[in-house]
């Protein structure tokens, strides 16, 4: 049974806060799908973050996989994201880029067998929609399996490494923001005196 994993980048965005990212393989991907631990893989927030998958099995037949993260299209954010499926050897390898937001997903179609995964579509989907292509297998959402439904420890750990750094950052840079809007403000009390 071929084995591939799924990568999603960020490699362009008009936001500016750390945005849920997740997929569905071979059916729609909800609106709202990161309330849903079934299809939240990760969090995107500069270009150049990824998100990574486990390895997944999978049958040969035709599959597709609709991604997005929760940028709110109602304000204009939007995030370019890469999608890239690639066999467990690493090689061969199917990629797209969509431009993703809260009202519009990305998805890619292919074929695999046991060596091979071919492209057979790319484009974008509104929220809960399937893409126009016949899966030959069922599906799923993300890479969570019925056993690991109960346990976040994986969805915290990822926060943890991916989250704990960026957030650190911007803290700091919000108490430099802070101590100066305190110090001008003291010098305006001081001027007024």
């Amino acid at each position: 049974m071929p084995k591939v994993q799924i990568k999603l980048k960020l490699v362009n965005l008009n936001d500016i806060y750390v945005r849920y990212a997740g997929y569905s393989i071979n059916e729609p991907l909800p609106r709202n799908f990161w309330d849903i631990t079934d299809y939240f893989v990760g969090y995107l927030f500069e270009v150049g973050d990824i998100v990574v998958s486990e390895q997944i099995d999978m049958q040969a037949g035709t599959y597709y996989v609709v991604f997005g993260t929760s940028s709110p299209n109602a304000y204009g954010y939007w995030m370019d994201v890469e999608l890239k499926i690639q066999m467990a050897t690493g090689w061969p390898v199917v990629s797209t880029t969509q431009r993703v937001h809260s009202d519009q997903y990305g998805y890619i179609g292919f074929k695999v067998d046991e060596t091979t995964i071919t492209k057979i579509a790319e484009g974008t989907v509104a929220p809960d929609e399937a893409p126009p292509i016949t899966p030959s297998v069922s599906g799923g959402g993300g890479q969570t399996t019925e056993k690991d439904k109960d346990d976040i420890s994986k969805i915290i750990k990822q926060m943890m490494e991916d989250m704990m750094p960026k957030m650190i950052k911007m803290m700091g840079m919000m108490m430099m923001m802070q101590m100066m809007v305190s110090m001008m403000s003291t010098m305006v009390s001081a001027m007024a005196v």
